[in-house]
């Protein structure tokens, strides 16, 4: 089974700026993988002379896709770098909060960051055929999602995923892996793929066979 390793970035305070995006603290709580090892194979009982009509299923674990979840805390500040105490704080309490975003790319320049499509993003990660493409479901023309004061993702490189909207940008203009990111909107206490209440799902990129690293970027509004 694939295995994902998640890197935590250093944290960089949102300082009071609008449309700043920066490095998120956090901790991973769990990490797990689908089989099907609960399911019993089915049997059949036959000798020579026998035809079965036998209609099977199953499901079978994508190699390509990962996902993270979860909650985000945090404000809008007035203060010095680094700092631990602030001139002023602002609270975020919107339904709508902003975003968050992970990418292979340690050290990202937001201010390039632009829109890139799903055929981009099967190129970079080798997603020459199957069903699981970022063309298969980078198809929900209603995504607007405004990261770093833009609005990169677009038609062809973004979905809907429950109660979030989420997508593909690129860094460069011929993007490879580490110079894509995939952002999700911040939607207080909406609800999960499990029914359980958190501010973010997503959905992003992983090499098959190899282990990726992804950091997370935050974005409050």
């Amino acid at each position: 089974m694939k295995k994902l390793l998640w890197a935590i970035a250093v944290m960089a305070l949102f300082c009071g700026t609008a449309f700043a995006i920066g490095n998120a603290t956090g901790s991973e709580v769990s990490q797990s993988g689908w089989t099907n090892t609960n399911q019993s194979a089915v049997s059949i009982t036959t000798e020579g002379g026998n035809v079965s009509n036998v209609d099977l299923s199953t499901n079978t674990s994508t190699s390509r896709w990962a996902g993270a979840y979860g909650n985000i805390t945090g404000n809008l500040v007035l203060g010095e770098t680094g700092a631990t105490s602030f001139m002023y704080t602002w609270t975020v309490s919107s339904a709508d909060l902003g975003e968050v975003c992970v990418s292979q790319n340690a050290a990202p320049t937001w201010t390039s960051f632009a829109a890139t499509t799903r055929a981009e993003v099967d190129t970079a990660f080798g997603f020459a055929s199957g069903d699981d493409q970022a063309a298969d479901f980078f198809t929900d023309s209603s995504v607007v999602l405004t990261v770093s004061g833009t609005t990169p993702i677009t038609t062809t490189g973004a979905t809907t995923l429950g109660s979030w909207q989420f997508g593909a940008g690129e860094f460069t203009g011929t993007p490879g892996e580490s110079d894509l990111a995939f952002c999700a909107n911040i939607s207080q206490q909406a609800t999960d793929y499990k029914g359980h209440a958190v501010d973010f799902e997503l959905m992003f990129p992983a090499t098959t066979g190899l282990t990726d690293v992804y950091y997370f970027y935050l974005e409050l509004e």
